[in-house]
């Protein structure tokens, strides 16, 4: 699991950035969680914290209206931003990593700086 939810992570995000064989995008995806892991585990962990809290409200036995209340705040206020949190960061390690030498005209593009 340590290894799985990020590295798909990496490749859902390097799919819509880059057009290459899914087999390379695969093995740039592993390279860049090896280069990065700390980071890459920890931007996976606040991805996924939602879910998990969810899913332990369940555990638990949290009233039916409570969770009726809950999945729709995490599906239209924290799974947006979280999502976007994880593409943000995920295009900054594909500009330290991949842009830099190999796309040097799309570093940091977008970027006001």
């Amino acid at each position: 699991m340590l290894l799985l939810v990020p590295v798909a992570l990496l490749f859902f995000f390097e799919v819509g950035v880059y057009t290459a064989k899914p087999t390379a995008l695969i093995k740039n995806a592993l390279i860049l969680y090896f280069r990065t892991a700390p980071a890459t585990l920890a931007a996976a962990a606040a991805l996924l914290l939602p879910a998990v809290v969810c899913a332990v409200l369940d555990g638990v036995g949290t009233p039916l209206f409570v969770k009726y209340l809950l999945l729709p705040a995490y599906a239209v206020l924290l799974l947006p931003g979280t999502l976007l949190g994880e593409f943000l960061y995920c295009a900054s390690v594909f500009d330290r990593h991949i842009n830099q030498k190999y796309h040097p005209e799309e570093v940091d593009r977008g970027i006001h700086r």
